[in-house]
C-alpha cells in the first residue's frame, strides 16, 4: 500500500467519524432544546400556580364539580328506559 492510499483510507476513516460524532451532537442538541422547552413550560407552569388567587380557583372548581353532577344526573336521565328519547316516537 503506497503512502497515498494509506493517507486516503486515513481521511477516510476520519470523515467516516466525523459524520457519526456530528449526528450524536445533533442528537444531543435537539435533546437539549427539548429538555429548555419543557422547562420553560414548568416554569410558567409552576409562575401560574404561584400566582393563583386561591379563593377564586376554589370557588371555579366547586362551580365545575357542581355543572359536571348537573350533567351527570342529566345524562342519566335521558339514558333512563322512561326517558328514552325513542320511546317518544309515535308508533
Amino acid at each position: 500500500m503506497s503512502d497515498t492510499e494509506a493517507l486516503s483510507a486515513a481521511l477516510n476513516n476520519v470523515s467516516q467519524q466525523r459524520v457519526t460524532i456530528d449526528n450524536s451532537i445533533t442528537q444531543v442538541t435537539a435533546a437539549s432544546d427539548a429538555v429548555t422547552n419543557v422547562e420553560t413550560q414548568l416554569t410558567t407552569a409552576q409562575t401560574n400556580l404561584m400566582q393563583a388567587d386561591i379563593p377564586t380557583v376554589s370557588t371555579q372548581l366547586s362551580l365545575s364539580e357542581t355543572q359536571q353532577t348537573a350533567l351527570e344526573d342529566v345524562i342519566a336521565q335521558l339514558n333512563s328506559s322512561s326517558n328514552d328519547l325513542f320511546s317518544k316516537l309515535p308508533a
